[in-house]
């Protein structure tokens, strides 16, 4: 029987538990724990002080080979006690033996005690091992969360990146798209400002083709009013000269008529005070070029008839004519020329007015 089990067994034969064993022996509960677990050994004084405590031999304490039974009970003890005090004789006289014994027990002893020195070092490192083993396990756990933690921050911050990836791609497509679009419509105004930009060069040139058509034309019907008035004022002087001779011939029967031809003559000569000398070929010359507007003209005509209309002015004061266009009646040269500059294209309509005599006044101007 080890010594774990013989010091087990000797303790509960007693009745004692691990704490009143300690007590008896001066040590703590946990030594006797350990004791009796073998994770330790007992040194000498304390093998002395249970050998004494059970009243049994330390060599069949310390002995595999020796067991213990019942006569090592308190019982026993006392019984042996009492036989002790009668044998201390024998006691004495097998001292001596003991000695060499007890000897022998102390250098056991002493490797006894480098052994429990030895088991008490195996058990701190066991303990601390174990510590240390909780302690590697507690930090791999730590380490294992760290290490979740970490993945789970990881695949957030990489899920991130891809969110931000894909809208910066989409993104960029969209500007690429956009970017293409305005592309494309700047290209399309660029033709269309190219293809307006044609529209105007051909309008221009064939206003412009219209404008010296038109002044052709102008020239030309100048050619023909100038040989018209030279006409008429051929004709006019040759009718100028009729008239007088009429007019002399007149006068000469009036001489040899009675009275009521008299009557007749004073009156002719009346009427003739009445126009006060003016002549038709004056009439006509005055109302020649403003009277060949009348009707529907182009603009390009009617700028012709204001400027007419101003010149007519500055040549006759005595005899202005006075010009009425969208609600404004004016002879000022300055605002007929505003009028004429502001003039929009297309048609427009020339009306005439007359004084008493014959010659014009007035000039209507309305757009048709």
């Amino acid at each position: 029987m080890i010594f774990e089990e013989k010091l087990m067994k000797l303790r509960k034969m007693n009745g004692l538990s691990q704490e009143d064993l300690a007590n008896k022996i001066n040590v703590s509960r946990q030594v006797v724990s350990k004791w009796e677990l073998g994770q330790s050994k007992p040194n000498m004084n304390n093998l002395i002080q249970i050998s004494k405590l059970f009243n049994i031999n330390i060599e069949m304490l310390t002995n595999d080979d020796f067991d213990v039974d019942s006569k090592y009970s308190s019982e026993a003890i006392s019984e042996l006690d009492d036989s002790n005090k009668e044998n201390k004789i024998t006691f004495d006289d097998e001292k001596s033996e003991n000695d060499s014994t007890y000897k022998n027990l102390k250098e056991a002893s002493s490797e006894f005690d480098k052994s429990e020195s030895n088991n008490d070092e195996e058990f701190n490192q066991r303990k601390y091992g174990n510590y240390n083993n909780q302690s590697n396990t507690k930090k791999s756990k730590s380490g294992i969360v760290i290490l979740i933690i970490l993945m789970i921050v990881i695949i957030a911050l990489v899920g991130r990146l891809v969110i931000t990836f894909i809208d910066y791609t989409k993104e960029k497509k969209e500007k690429q798209e956009q970017q293409q679009s305005v592309g494309a419509l700047n290209q399309q105004n660029k033709d269309s400002i190219k293809e307006l930009n044609q529209e105007q060069e051909e309008n221009l040139n064939t206003i412009k083709n219209e404008m010296e058509q038109k002044e052709s034309e102008s020239k030309k019907s100048e050619e023909e009013l100038s040989h018209n008035q030279e006409t008429t004022n051929n004709n006019a002087t040759e009718s100028n000269e009729s008239f007088v001779s009429e007019q002399n011939t007149t006068n000469n029967q009036n001489t040899s008529s009675n009275m009521n031809n008299e009557g007749n003559q004073t009156t002719t000569n009346n009427h003739n005070s009445d126009n006060n000398g003016i002549s038709e070929v004056e009439i006509m010359q005055f109302n020649g070029f403003i009277e060949m507007r009348k009707g529907t003209q182009d603009k390009f005509f009617i700028t012709g008839l204001l400027d007419e209309i101003i010149s007519s002015n500055q040549k006759n004061p005595n005899r202005i004519v006075v010009l009425e266009y969208n609600e404004t009646t004016t002879s000022d040269a300055d605002e007929i020329r505003n009028i004429k500059y502001n003039l929009a294209s297309g048609k427009y309509d020339v009306i005439l007015e007359y004084d008493n005599v014959g010659f014009i006044n007035k000039v209507i101007l309305r757009k048709i």
